[in-house]
């Protein structure tokens, strides 16, 4: 295929050129008019020099010129011939840019398979296999945005790692190169995370995000090469955890996110230095459009921040699990989640612990109740004061009868039964109640409860601070 194509450029270059050839000849034919600016090759530069004029052209059947005797005779010396005849210097000047556009393809050309052969030698140095390197410079052709990522060299060293790691365990097979752009960006940053991680590496997150951000931005058509179809279960991940990233490394790494559309599970916990490094990250959360899983835990968002974060993942329809565990929430922090969470209308798990969040307890588990596909939610522990912990107890007990929910100890010595039923006056279960309030808040047990809000699952665990 790729010789036929060569061959019909060629020959359509060859035309052209004879063309051209033929263009050129027969403007050197041409004659200059009698006086100053009424010379042709003045008028039409296209024309070049001049050997007869135009009445002689017209006498010797110049076929360029096939109007009327009379036009020939009385052609105005003094206007631009252009202005009386423009077709002659229009085919002209798109003849010129025709040639123009066949040399710079040609450079393209050339360029390009310069590119190629510089890769295919890097190849064969970088691994040192030459198994292992002709396996890959057989298989790149076969993944459009491989081809396009190797238009530029930043990627090559990566190219190269990512087909090493993924080499077969029965010796030197072909390996898989990434089928996305998504899967290529999350590799790189997955690997340059060891390297932030370590001190030693003298490695800037900043400069790493920053490189990738570059170099994918500089290359063409990037947005719109076509993509290898993979199924959801091959989706990348990310795993980003423990890198104590600063307000402006967060914005580096975040502006890498419109490049990972395909991504499947995000894990940033543990991750942001502050409250800003973390909404630099919430800002685009959006942009991972096919997100499934995320991981915010241990990051201060704190209440200011949750209401952006609802809003943001409320576009996000494949969103299914969602932990938020150890991110500085507060009682108004729960009644923002009470008010946002029910658009997250995918979403099946859910963890808060670890927070402040018990005196909203009740409000959330009203929400939660009216999420057609959540499953289950863990808050344990959530925490309140100890004068605040009687109003939690009562707000709890109410919202259970309302929902005719049963509680279970989340651990108990054999079958797990249940201890209460919402269904059933309060009176005929005070004593029950009363164990419920043990395990449900009690810092010896430190279990909490199983309780069932319609078809989902809480476990709930309330801890006095």
């Amino acid at each position: 295929m790729a010789v036929r194509s060569r061959v019909r450029l060629l020959v359509f270059q060859a035309v052209v050129s004879v063309v051209l050839a033929s263009v050129a000849d027969q403007d050197n034919s041409t004659s200059a008019t009698a006086h100053g600016h009424g010379t042709a090759a003045a008028q039409c530069p296209a024309l070049g020099n001049a050997r007869y004029s135009s009445e002689e052209a017209f006498r010797q059947g110049d076929w360029r010129y096939l109007f009327p005797r009379s036009d020939v005779r009385s052609l105005p010396t003094r206007r631009r011939v252009s202005d009386t005849h423009p077709d002659v210097c229009r085919v002209l000047a798109r003849a010129a840019q025709g040639k123009d556009m066949l040399n710079s393809v040609k450079a393209a050309m050339l360029q390009r398979q310069k590119k190629e052969e510089g890769w295919i030698a890097y190849v064969y140095e970088c691994l040192g296999d030459k198994s292992m390197s002709t396996n890959l410079t057989q298989s790149y052709s076969s993944y459009p945005m491989v081809r396009l990522l190797l238009h530029n060299d930043f990627f090559w060293p990566w190219m190269c790692k990512y087909w090493k790691d993924r080499q077969g365990a029965w010796g030197h097979l072909p390996a898989p190169l990434p089928e996305t752009l998504t899967h290529f960006v999350a590799y790189y940053l997955q690997a340059a995370s060891k390297k932030i991680k370590d001190d030693r590496s003298g490695e800037d997150a900043f400069m790493i995000f920053s490189s990738m951000h570059r170099a994918l931005g500089n290359l063409p058509g990037v947005d719109t090469v076509a993509e290898v179809e993979v199924a959801d279960r091959s989706l990348p991940e990310l795993e980003l955890d423990q890198l104590k990233l600063s307000a402006t490394d967060a914005a580096a790494l975040a502006l890498l996110f419109p490049y990972m559309p395909r991504l499947r599970k995000l894990r940033l916990t543990y991750s942001m230095a502050s409250a800003e490094a973390s909404g630099k990250v919430i800002d685009r959360l959006d942009e991972l459009g096919s997100l499934q899983e995320l991981y915010l835990n241990g990051n201060v968002i704190g209440d200011a921040g949750i209401g952006k974060l609802m809003d943001k993942l409320s576009s996000l329809k494949d969103l299914e699990k969602l932990h938020l565990k150890s991110t500085s929430l507060t009682p108004v922090g729960g009644a923002t989640i009470a008010e946002k969470v029910g658009a997250l209308t995918g979403l099946k798990d859910m963890a808060l612990s670890n927070n402040e969040l018990a005196e909203s307890l009740s409000s959330m588990g009203e929400a939660f109740a009216r999420m057609p596909n959540l499953e289950i939610v863990i808050i344990s522990p959530a925490t309140c004061s100890e004068a605040a912990l009687p109003t939690v107890e009562r707000q709890m007990r109410e919202m259970m009868h309302k929902h005719k929910s049963r509680v279970t100890p989340v651990k108990s010595k054999g079958k797990s039964f249940e201890m209460y039923d919402g269904g059933k006056s309060k009176e005929s279960q005070v004593t029950k109640w009363e164990a419920v309030k043990e395990l449900l808040s009690s810092d010896r047990n430190r279990t909490g409860v199983w309780i069932t809000i319609e078809k989902i699952i809480l476990w709930v665990w309330i801890k006095t601070v």
